[in-house]
C-alpha cells in the first residue's frame, strides 16, 4: 500500500466511526445530542485535518491497528490543554474594545 492509499484507508475507517457515532447521537433525545455536541464537532475537526494532511506511513498504520482510532484521538486531544479559552478571551476584549 501506498502512503497515499493507507491514509485514504484510515479517513475512511474514521469517515464510518463518525457516521456510527452521528447515527446513535441522532436517535437520542436532545439532552443527550446536547451533552455530546462538542465531541461531535472536535471529531469532525479531526477528520478535516486528515483530509487535509497525510501521516507518514508508521503512523498512519498505527492509527489503522486501532478499534477506534477517532475516539482515541478524540479522547488525547480533549485531555490536552489549549490556548483555546485565551483566543476566546482575546476575541471578547478586541470586541469589546471602544475603537470597534
Amino acid at each position: 500500500m501506498t502512503t497515499e492509499e493507507k491514509n485514504t484507508a484510515l479517513y475512511r475507517k474514521m469517515y464510518a466511526e463518525q457516521e456510527d457515532f452521528r447515527k446513535w447521537l441522532m436517535s437520542q433525545p436532545p439532552e443527550i445530542i446536547l451533552e455530546h455536541a462538542y465531541e461531535y464537532k472536535l471529531k469532525e475537526d479531526i477528520l478535516l485535518s486528515l483530509e487535509y494532511n497525510d501521516l507518514e506511513d508508521i503512523k498512519a498504520e498505527a492509527l489503522l491497528r486501532l478499534d477506534q482510532p477517532l475516539q482515541k484521538l478524540y479522547e488525547r486531544l480533549d485531555s490536552r490543554e489549549t490556548g483555546y479559552m485565551d483566543s476566546v478571551w482575546d476575541t471578547i476584549e478586541e470586541c469589546a474594545s471602544p475603537e470597534n
